[in-house]
């Protein structure tokens, strides 16, 4: 694997860089069939390992959060807990 050299979220810069330079990315299907054309890409099939994504939830200080909020909430840790426990083993 080449060594990383940056780390973004942003389709756009990953996709400018990718044209200019010497480098590799990766992106979802949708993403690579939106740009491919454009852009002159080409794909390349490597299997890469899965890394779970951080995720988190933030609320502001001193705020009380609407029942509605705390229902999403409730319901997303149902939803995760259980990956979680599937993932760590």
């Amino acid at each position: 694997m080449p060594k990383v050299c940056l780390r973004t979220l942003s389709v756009h810069l990953r996709a400018n860089l990718l044209t200019r330079g010497k480098f590799v990315t990766t992106f979802p299907k949708s993403v690579v069939d939106f740009y491919a054309h454009r852009f002159g890409l080409k794909v390349l099939p490597v299997a890469l390992p899965k890394h779970p994504w951080p995720v988190v939830v933030l609320t502001l200080k001193n705020r009380t959060l609407s029942p509605v909020v705390t229902a999403f909430i409730d319901c997303a840790r149902a939803v995760t807990n259980p990956l979680i426990k599937t993932t760590a083993a």
